[in-house]
């Protein structure tokens, strides 16, 4: 049995733009474009990123709150959205995601510097709990 539990290829996740009185699709908002990973049993991972970059749109797609526009979601083996809903729906329990707003929810006796210059909230959070630069990608 392999040890990947999640494989996200390529996940593409776009929202029509609609427009007239026939709400006829004019363009797409590119929520996620091309992301891709694997996680394995016993690890974590946590999305970064600013605010309407995709994060939780790639979180609601893994579980299929959403319906992806490409891609492949694979959890324990088994292509997410390629299930029937009956078969989703004992799934779902088995899946969790859990959504943070790391300045809202600050955990007790840490207090975030402000950034100053080019570091972003990201650097100083990354800095804060003592992983290496290389979590960090510009």
């Amino acid at each position: 049995m392999s040890d990947v539990l999640l494989e996200v290829n390529n996940l593409k996740k776009y929202f029509p733009i609609r427009s007239g009185v026939f709400q006829q699709t004019v363009g797409h908002v590119k929520a996620v474009d091309g992301i891709s990973f694997k996680l394995k049993r016993g690890e974590t991972i946590g999305l970064v990123g600013e605010s309407g970059c995709g994060k939780s749109t790639v979180g609601r797609s893994i579980v299929r709150l959403h319906d992806i526009t490409e891609g492949t979601i694979r959890f324990k083996g088994t292509d997410v959205h390629a299930l029937p809903r009956n078969k989703l729906r004992k799934l779902r329990p088995k899946m969790q995601l859990v959504f943070q707003d790391p300045i809202a929810h600050s955990i007790h006796g840490f207090e975030l510097e402000k950034p100053s210059g080019k570091r972003s909230w990201i650097t100083v959070s990354v800095e804060r709990v003592k992983f290496g630069k290389e979590f960090v990608r510009s």
